[in-house]
């Protein structure tokens, strides 16, 4: 694809971006880009295994990223859960915590999108490039990415697995994707008879610094779309995204830490919903929760995939 091409792709998306984010969570149509019987596509399914890959080499080349069985005080083991160990607590004891975690990528994003437009086109995009026009998250236009129609509707289609989940907490990220994601999937859960605590945390965001779309919009304007969700420890303007420096994988692999450690493990409520982005999922699961061998559980995850995870919080790792 030629520049000029990219460009006006970009007007075009950038156009159409103040529509989206003004569009209610509650409006949602079928799109005829998906099949009816599949949530995703597969040229998004074999994107992610390819993802999977890179990013894993990647991790293995950054030498200090890989600490989850190192130097930590509470060691922080997943397993993948099924339908008769969601009520499980059988490592309950005065040394071992464990909670069920319904973790959940947000639906497709407009900058999602612009990815897989270019990448369709054949245009090699990547978040690690300084030119705009190979990595379009630099641009200002995407600060904030909402939901497109394809990421509600992806939302949509999980609600009845989410309503039986029967989370008895859900933590989100602060970024408006992600609350979007929350509100429309976890219907049941918010505004409701079965309603139960919503915290919106920082700790859970995108990786912080440079890339656009991790960044915060102000806090007074998402409360006025989310006055039901208690957003805990925030100030108005974003203060930890860096528009010079991105966040090392050190520096992500200690906040997911610290907010599974910290935050997560001591709340009282066994069964959490965490809705969170695509890189801090692979990170939490490759770097920092031990999933053993288990590939599959801590590979990438799909634009508003859920996968219930059983966590194991212990100071003694042969437990």
């Amino acid at each position: 694809m030629r520049i000029s091409s990219v460009c006006s792709v970009f007007v075009l998306s950038f156009k159409v971006l103040s529509t989206v984010r003004c569009l209610t969570t509650t409006t949602i149509t079928t799109t005829s880009s998906l099949s009816a019987s599949s949530i995703w596509t597969e040229s998004a399914i074999e994107f992610a295994k390819q993802q999977s890959l890179s990013e894993r080499k990647k991790l293995l080349a950054e030498e200090g990223s890989l600490q989850r069985l190192k130097g930590q005080s509470i060691h922080i083991r997943g397993e993948r859960v099924d339908s008769l160990s969601l009520k499980e607590n059988d490592y309950d004891t005065g040394c071992v915590t464990t909670k069920i975690v319904h973790f959940q990528r947000h639906g497709q994003g407009y900058h999602n999108l612009v990815g897989e437009i270019l990448r369709e086109a054949g245009v090699k995009v990547t978040v690690d490039s300084t030119d705009p026009n190979i990595n379009p998250w630099l641009r200002p236009d995407f600060v904030d990415s909402p939901l497109t129609e394809t990421g509600r509707w992806q939302c949509a289609q999980l609600q009845q697995v989410a309503a039986g989940l029967n989370p008895e907490l859900v933590i989100v990220s602060p970024l408006t994707r992600t609350l979007q994601t929350a509100k429309i999937t976890f219907a049941k859960y918010y505004e409701s008879d079965h309603a139960v605590p919503w915290v919106a945390h920082e700790a859970c965001r995108e990786e912080l610094g440079v890339l656009t779309c991790n960044k915060r919009r102000p806090l007074s304007e998402i409360r006025t779309e989310f006055p039901k969700i208690e957003f805990f420890d925030m100030i108005d303007e974003d203060t930890l995204w860096n528009p010079h420096k991105r966040e090392s994988s050190q520096s992500k692999g200690e906040r997911i830490y610290s907010f599974l450690v910290d935050f997560l493990s001591k709340r009282e409520e066994s069964s959490i919903a965490v809705i969170t982005h695509s890189a801090w999922l692979f990170h939490a699961l490759n770097a920092v929760i031990d999933c053993g061998d288990d590939l599959e559980l801590s590979s990438c995850f799909l634009t508003g995939e859920i996968r219930s995870i059983k966590l194991i919080f212990s100071s003694d790792r042969e437990i």
